[in-house]
């Protein structure tokens, strides 16, 4: 009972820090239990490793979480906006499980109060640096290729996956 009023706990210390509404409270408390699954915590008898690694026998994968914060404003992949620009702003609400790739997220729309599975993603915020330009750390100036070095391209790769969940 003490763990799961901690996960409570960081779960509406989440939705105030971010003023994600209410409704999302599910997607931000099964966020914030999958932060506790892959930490890694000497309590228990972990031996420094995560709840996870030890249920698995391997270290389990967490570049998922590192792109992203919860409800961080995002551009996605919109298909139903043609003619229109095809990215829509929505905030990011999570990570998928079972549901295409390993990279595909959790979106709230908010025009449409649905959240959507979308795994063509960037963030919306220049201030926020969630995944850094490589392109811009190479210095390309000596290179003969025509491959330009433009800082301000984030133009996303099609991957696909359009499902849909109401809330």
């Amino acid at each position: 009972e003490q763990h799961i009023g901690e996960l409570k706990r960081k779960t509406g210390r989440t939705l105030l820090r971010t003023r994600a509404p209410k409704r999302l409270w599910d997607f931000a408390l099964e966020h914030e239990s999958r932060i506790i699954s892959l930490t890694a915590s000497d309590r228990f008898s972990h031996h420094g490793l995560s709840p996870e690694e030890l249920t698995l026998g391997f270290t389990p994968d967490i570049s998922q979480f590192v792109h992203f914060k919860f409800f961080e404003p995002v551009y996605y992949l919109d298909d139903d906006s043609f003619p229109v620009s095809k990215e829509s702003l929505g905030y990011w609400s999570g990570v998928t499980r079972n549901c295409s790739d390993a990279f595909t997220y959790y979106v709230w729309k908010p025009s449409t109060n649905q959240v959507l599975a979308r795994s063509v993603l960037r963030a919306a915020l220049t201030s926020i640096k969630s995944t850094p330009n490589l392109r811009a750390a190479h210095d390309l100036s000596n290179s003969n290729d025509d491959i330009s070095d433009d800082k301000d391209d984030d133009t996303p790769l099609f991957v696909s996956q359009n499902e849909s969940f109401g809330t």
